[in-house]
């Protein structure tokens, strides 16, 4: 027999969803029939699996300790796991906490890390932030396991060599905040760029994005074409000198290399963009774009101390422009 308490991470998802994910080998069958048999209980009642989860419900398995190996898909010890995790999250370097509660964490990601692994042997945000969490806990094993139904994550995505604020879901109510708050687009994210050229004081730039996968790169046109997406940026030019500007940018639409293609579009390409900068401009390292303000919009309920709250993270020492 094996009993697991729900905490506020694993809180507000689906009894059935949640037991996948603690037995991912278990066939959908097969937990519906420990459901019928009371093999698997929520507080000790026979459950139908469409329940949600409460903070401190308990979930008890009369299950061998053969069987729940077998479907938990265990390959090392706990002990094992906690230790591959910190390993990870090392790899990621010692990311600035901006901002953190129970339930989301705002950090400050450097150019050159992913947001998310590509490959197995990547190194991401997702990896720095699971080795964070293990650090803070009181009992790391008992944390590290409760990521098989809960896996903290980064809710919005910037590119590997694009810096600032990355947001945070520690807990599944958080990362159901975020991302629907990134999704109705009612949290504002503001971006730096030091762009080629002087910019006007302030505009919009508008268009229709197509995307070349092979390339990893995308198009803009201005009208309708085969395949594309509307995107917008509003933007106000924060100052100009030698030859460059700082400009100030609001994602209205939120697509891929979004900032990157229109600048570079309108004639005013980031730069150290390799992909649309278009000519060489002293160090190519990473693009000089940043992601260095977020807005909270006037929020009520769980998460109303939130409301109207500002987040900035200074710019990284390449934009050499002081603020």
């Amino acid at each position: 027999m094996k009993e697991f308490t729900i905490g506020r991470g694993e809180s507000g998802q689906r009894f059935d969803k949640y037991l996948g994910r603690l037995l991912p080998e278990a066939p959908v069958s097969f937990l519906y029939r420990m459901l019928r048999k009371k093999n698997i209980t929520l507080n000790h009642k026979k459950a139908e699996g469409r329940e949600l989860l409460a903070e401190g419900d308990l979930v008890t398995l009369f299950l061998s300790e053969e069987t729940f190996d077998k479907f938990a898909g265990k390959k090392a010890g706990e002990d094992a796991e906690v230790r591959r995790l910190l390993r990870d999250g090392a790899r990621a370097g010692d990311l600035k906490v901006l901002y953190e509660d129970e339930d989301i964490l705002l950090a400050d990601k450097p150019a050159g890390l992913l947001t998310q692994r590509a490959e197995g042997r990547d190194v991401s945000v997702n990896d720095w932030l699971l080795a964070y969490l293990l650090r803070q806990a009181e009992d790391p094993a008992k944390t590290a396991a409760s990521f098989a139904s809960f896996r903290p994550s980064a809710c919005n995505r910037l590119d590997r060599n694009t810096s600032g604020i990355i947001l945070c879901g520690k807990t599944l109510r958080g990362a159901r905040f975020l991302s629907q708050a990134l999704r109705d687009r009612t949290l504002s994210k503001y971006y730096l760029a030091l762009v080629r050229g002087a910019m006007p004081a302030s505009g919009s730039i508008e268009g229709y994005l197509t995307k070349d996968r092979a390339a990893n790169k995308v198009a803009l046109h201005d009208h309708k074409v085969p395949g594309a997406v509307y995107a917008r940026t509003l933007y106000r030019c924060l100052g100009t000198r030698g030859g460059r500007s700082l400009v100030e940018a609001d994602l209205v639409t939120g697509r891929s290399h979004q900032l990157r293609a229109m600048f570079a579009w309108i004639g005013h390409p980031i730069l150290g963009d390799p992909k649309y900068e278009g000519r060489p401009s002293g160090d190519r390292s990473f693009q000089r774009l940043h992601c260095w303000r977020v807005v909270f919009p006037r929020l009520e309920g769980d998460f109303a101390y939130l409301s109207g709250r500002e987040f900035t993270s200074d710019p990284p020492e390449s934009f050499d422009w002081p603020l």
